[in-house]
């Protein structure tokens, strides 16, 4: 298996959307993040890159534990 794995900064923007799961699943892990606009939102993620297909995934750090 051809995986790669990398913890990044993630932002949602106009520009670059995340999956709304993905953002759903991690502003709903601290109250602290509720308030926010999802446009302001950022937060650690895993890269998931598979390099034999040339896809690339992000998981949020529980769905890689």
């Amino acid at each position: 298996m051809q995986v790669q794995f990398q913890f990044v900064l993630v932002r949602d923007t106009l520009y670059s959307p995340l999956p709304a799961d993905l953002v759903s699943m991690t502003t709903a892990a601290g109250s602290r993040d509720r308030g926010r606009s999802r446009d302001r939102s950022s937060f650690v993620a895993v890269e998931v890159q598979d390099l034999k297909n040339g896809a690339v995934h992000y998981w949020t750090v529980d769905k890689l534990r």
